[in-house]
């Protein structure tokens, strides 16, 4: 049964909520400001946080920071959802850059509230599932058919493809690595996208699935701790790919 953090000091909003999620059958906590709900995600475990912005004794953007900064492991990464009255077109954008994964407008409309829960949940447990185990293989896997294929025979065009991949690569990953640890979907999104058709021409079948889950990670824009697995899963199987690579001459 999953199990929701409400932080919202306004009786109205979490009588509607508690009410709405006792119909979803969903467990659930009511706090009335930031400091509480610290306490209650420190001494519990919950899937997702439907957060006001604006409480007495610490409000939610300054909760978040400390939920992003100070937590570890899935309470880090847990989804926050805020709750908030501001209409304006930039303003979730900054509550992104805080750490909250989505926002939802007062006064509630609880369709979108359902269907807002309904994907996070989801995407959370779709990707727990995820099997991090490191199955590559370089062996097996690096080979350099379906580039000479795709070069039909020009040996130097493999050369300059091989070196291209060998210089550009460690960029992606760092960028696929601070996208990450910066909360940042887009660069992640962006930067996983352009990396996956690259890996094709030389085999890295493992690699390209990992690099995937990333990019649909970054989509739905939902935290959770295995990715951070699977980028270093990513680095890892990549610097071995490369320093073979960058033995080989034609």
């Amino acid at each position: 049964m999953p199990k929701v953090l409400i932080a919202e000091d306004y009786m109205f909003n979490y009588l509607l909520l508690q009410r709405f999620l006792k119909k979803l059958n969903y467990e659930f906590v009511v706090c009335d400001n930031g400091q509480k709900a610290l306490e209650e995600l420190k001494n519990q475990d919950f899937d997702i946080v439907l957060m006001d912005i604006e409480m007495p004794v610490m409000d939610g953007i300054e909760a978040v920071r400390h939920i992003r900064a100070d937590f570890t492991g899935l309470k880090k990464d847990i989804p926050i959802i805020a709750l908030t009255g501001h209409h304006e077109d930039d303003y979730f954008g900054n509550l992104n850059k805080v750490g909250f994964n989505d926002c939802l407008l007062k006064p509630i409309d609880l369709n979108i509230l359902e269907n807002k829960l309904s994907l996070y949940l989801k995407a959370i447990d779709e990707i727990e599932k995820v099997n991090i185990v490191n199955k590559f293989n370089l062996e097996k896997e690096l080979s350099l058919d379906y580039l000479y294929e795709f070069a039909d025979g020009d040996k130097t065009f493999v050369q300059e493809m091989i070196d291209l991949f060998v210089k550009n690569a460690p960029e992606f990953i760092e960028n696929i690595k601070s996208g990450f640890d910066a909360n940042d979907w887009e660069k992640l999104r962006y930067n996983a996208h352009k990396f996956s058709p690259q890996l094709a021409f030389f085999g890295l079948k493992t690699i390209i699935e990992e690099v995937d889950t990333i990019e649909e990670y970054a989509v739905k824009k939902v935290f959770a701790d295995n990715i951070g697995h699977i980028i270093k899963n990513v680095e890892t199987n990549c610097n071995m790919a490369l320093e073979k690579l960058s033995k080989i001459t034609i």
